[in-house]
Parts: structure tokens; C-alpha cells; sequence
């Protein structure tokens, strides 16, 4: 079994990003979330039992808030590739902005 999860054939990583539009993951150089256990959103989804981290009531967290420092020398194809650290944020302050309104909206609208 997968980390990713398929919904309408189009492969779902557990950030929400959709693999199946991504260049790295469509010319395999990007393995996907099994072959990927440095990634923090990950080991998160995985430590909680979850397809994809929209599952989470904690959603978006600060894994997606502030991000998190990622070796992206996972991704090469070079026996010893130089580290390239970056803080990996998958969404935007935007859309991470307007995902929590709409959540509180729904809370709302629940009372």
C-alpha cells in the first residue's frame, strides 16, 4: 500500500498536493510519500492514521503554517549529492488563510 491515496485516478500526496500534476513525480524523480520518511507532513499522517492531512481536525497545523526544513537531496539521482535544505511549505499564507475561515465558518454553522 501507498501513502499516496488515488480518488477519480489522481494520486493524492498526504500534504493534499496532487501528485499526478507534478512534473518530478511524473518523470520519477520524485518517489512519492513512501519512499520520502524525512518528510515531517508524512510521518504526522501516518503517526495519526491518516490518508491526507485535510483529514485532520488539526488541519492546517503548523507543519503547513510555518513549514519545515527538508534535504531536497532526496530527489536526486547523483550518488552524492550536495544538501539542499529548504523550508518546505505546500500551501500558500493565502490558502491556508482562507482554509481556516472556512473551517471556523463550518464550525459556526454547526452550533
Amino acid at each position: 500500500m501507498t501513502d499516496e491515496f488515488v480518488t477519480a485516478n489522481v494520486q493524492i500526496g498526504k500534504c493534499g498536493i496532487c501528485c499526478s500534476y507534478c512534473p518530478l513525480f511524473r518523470s520519477k524523480k520524485c518517489p512519492g510519500c513512501s519512499s520520502l520518511p524525512s518528510c515531517q507532513i508524512r510521518s504526522c499522517s501516518n503517526k495519526n492514521n491518516l490518508k491526507s492531512c485535510f483529514f485532520c481536525e488539526e488541519f492546517p497545523c503548523k507543519l503547513f503554517e510555518k513549514g519545515f526544513p527538508w534535504d531536497l537531496s532526496e530527489f536526486s539521482t547523483s550518488k552524492n549529492p550536495p544538501k539542499e535544505i529548504v523550508q518546505w511549505k505546500p500551501y500558500s499564507e493565502t490558502y491556508i488563510a482562507f482554509f481556516k475561515r472556512y473551517k471556523e465558518q463550518k464550525k459556526n454553522e454547526n452550533k
